[in-house]
């Protein structure tokens, strides 16, 4: 151990479990507290819909018998008996754990990965976001926007359009649509299909249009600080789900890649001005700060924020980029605290797998209990989310978890690291080797290092290098 001597995780969805189990398996002491009712949250987000009592059931499963789980009462009776608080690190891996996280912080703890109201509300209200970044960033634009209160009223608009667009929901209660087709006629009727599907979802708050940025570069910049001094930067890139090249669904990632970056790089002056830095320095412990961008190839443009949280699967490739030689990830944290660079490599990259058969009873859900086996020696390079362990007879098994729906439910993750985006991507598809799933779907090494359309990782990475930002 080092100075770090507990590890402290509060998760609603087990977002921050494999980072625990890891931990827990590198000898340090672990306390996990999963929180068993959104209303204790105190925002309105996904996780504050109606859960269903089967959907509820396997959510709390999530690392049964690998991980021991408290609920938040016997975690904050545990914290507040901590006499030595600052040898202690905590994590609220989302920034809707704000309340939590508030309540840690009043207590005396402040290290740790620890979001609070105004990081969430950051991420949330991408209007108010938008307006930020129009007075604070020299270096990005933003595009125009239409604003509408009710979804029948968007539909109405993009349907009497004559332009591409892209919708977002204020407050992401639904997911932002993204049409892949180029034929104006098709991606209309695929925004107006997805917003009809997700309506009850939409109504719930604002939907923001916006022009679509054709044959796009998209990008994140991510700077991470601790107590207000900058300590690493990085530069990510991720596919969406399901299918290469520009089609497919797009949301959520699939295939990750991070190339680390100078702390004075270009694209950093750009993403991180001093209103940023500033607000880096209100913030004890670790603040990762993101700026979502996308290029025409000449222009940048501002997305979103990611606000104080870490993009998934993009902490795992951190986690692969800062395990040295001991093949420990306590060194990412034990790094930030004493404020110097975790990272070790200069990629990292990771693959998110997927259980894709529907479960015959419950068919937005995936099918449960299926087994799944790690070859010895590759557990390191994996990091599963939907699984528990299970007692099958005299032995114990571990399986999947068939939690939320289909197309937003990936198993875990498969990581890599090396000095060139290839010896990276190479080392994932060597582990998969010892990792076994009946039915398990994931995007092969072709299409992660394909040059072959215009959003492909390489050719983003390419577009960076060639315009000299990093």
């Amino acid at each position: 151990m080092g100075n770090i001597k507990r590890y402290i995780f509060f998760s609603y969805d087990g977002d921050t479990f494999p980072l625990a189990y890891n931990l827990q398996e590198e000898g340090e002491n672990v306390l996990v507290c999963q929180i068993q009712d959104a209303a204790v949250l105190g925002t309105q987000n996904w996780a504050a819909h109606k859960e269903e009592p089967e959907v509820r059931r396997r959510r709390l499963s999530l690392y049964d018998g690998m991980l021991k789980k408290v609920p938040l009462a016997s975690a904050m009776n545990q914290l507040s008996a901590i006499k030595n608080k600052g040898e202690c690190f905590v994590v609220c891996g989302d920034n809707f754990l704000f309340k939590i996280s508030e309540r840690v912080m009043a207590m005396g703890f402040d290290n740790g990965l620890l979001p609070t109201m105004k990081d969430h509300e950051r991420e949330k209200d991408r209007k108010k976001s938008k307006e930020f970044v129009k007075k604070n960033y020299p270096g990005l634009k933003v595009s125009e926007s239409k604003e509408f209160s009710k979804t029948d009223e968007a539909i109405k608009f993009i349907q009497e359009s004559d332009e591409f667009w892209v919708v977002k929901s204020d407050g992401n209660f639904g997911e932002t649509i993204v049409p892949d087709k180029d034929d104006l006629e098709m991606a209309r009727e695929q925004v107006v299909g997805e917003l009809q599907k997700g309506k009850s979802l939409y109504d719930k708050g604002k939907l923001i249009l916006e022009p679509k940025i054709m044959n796009a570069i998209e990008f994140s910049p991510q700077m991470e600080f601790y107590d207000g001094e900058p300590v690493c930067s990085h530069v990510e890139f991720e596919t969406r789900m399901f299918g290469s090249g520009d089609i497919g669904d797009q949301t959520g990632g699939n295939e990750n890649l991070l190339i680390q970056t100078d702390l004075d790089a270009p694209i950093n002056e750009i993403a991180f001005p001093e209103a940023m830095r500033t607000i880096a320095r209100e913030h004890r412990g670790l603040f990762i700060a993101e700026a979502g961008i996308l290029s025409d190839g000449k222009d940048l443009y501002f997305t979103e924020f990611q606000a104080n949280r870490w993009g998934w699967g993009g902490v795992f490739s951190e986690m692969s980029m800062s395990e040295g030689k001991d093949g420990k990830i306590s060194n990412y944290f034990e790094s930030h605290v004493m404020r110097e660079n975790p990272f070790q490599h200069k990629f990292g990259s990771s693959l998110a797998l997927y259980t894709i058969r529907s479960d015959k009873k419950f068919p937005a859900l995936n099918q449960e209990g299926l087994s799944i086996n790690l070859k010895k020696g590759v557990e390191k390079d994996v990091f599963l989310w939907q699984c528990k362990m299970e007692q099958r007879g005299k032995e114990k098994q571990l399986v999947n978890v068939g939690y939320r729906e289909l197309d937003d439910s990936p198993l875990g993750y498969v990581v890599g690291r090396g000095e060139t985006m290839e010896d990276a991507v190479e080392r994932i598809y060597e582990t998969l080797k010892g990792v076994s799933m009946k039915g398990m779907y994931f995007r092969p090494r072709e299409d992660f290092l394909s040059k072959d359309y215009v959003s492909a990782i390489p050719n983003r990475l390419n577009f960076l290098q060639d315009k000299k930002l990093i």
